[in-house]
């Protein structure tokens, strides 16, 4: 169980979403979902990058992340079956850093280094 004050999963995060009794975090590297009654991991997987944050719409996770990469940002998002933790799919942005996600009116929105705020709705 997590405990307010109680220091359940090691993370190094700088975001994390909730969903029902579950929330999704990400560390450097990994993205995961714990149960947030029982503390036990449901899924965890490999993001590859080491600036995470995490935002949930429906059944969907999705997870901005930014790592160095020949000393500039590669920057991804990618999208989660918060059930399964299954990649849906994956979207490349090459405008540095990228900050966020935030989700309002079935849109997605995330914001780069550059100032550039970046809207996608569904099927794109």
């Amino acid at each position: 169980m997590i405990q307010r004050g109680k220091k359940s999963t090691k993370t190094d995060s700088p975001g994390i979403a909730v969903t029902g009794d579950s929330l999704i975090f990400g560390g450097y590297a990994n993205v995961s979902m714990i149960n947030t009654t029982t503390g036990r991991t449901i899924w965890s997987r490999r993001f590859n990058s080491d600036y995470i944050k995490p935002a949930i719409a429906g059944d969907t996770a999705f997870v901005a992340g930014s790592g160095r990469k020949n000393a500039e940002w590669d920057s991804k998002i990618k999208y989660f079956d918060i059930n399964s933790g299954k990649r849906m799919a994956s979207l490349q942005l090459d405008e540095g850093r990228i900050h966020g996600p935030a989700i309002a009116n079935n849109t997605l929105f995330v914001t780069s280094d550059s100032g550039t705020v970046y809207a996608f709705t569904g099927g794109e």
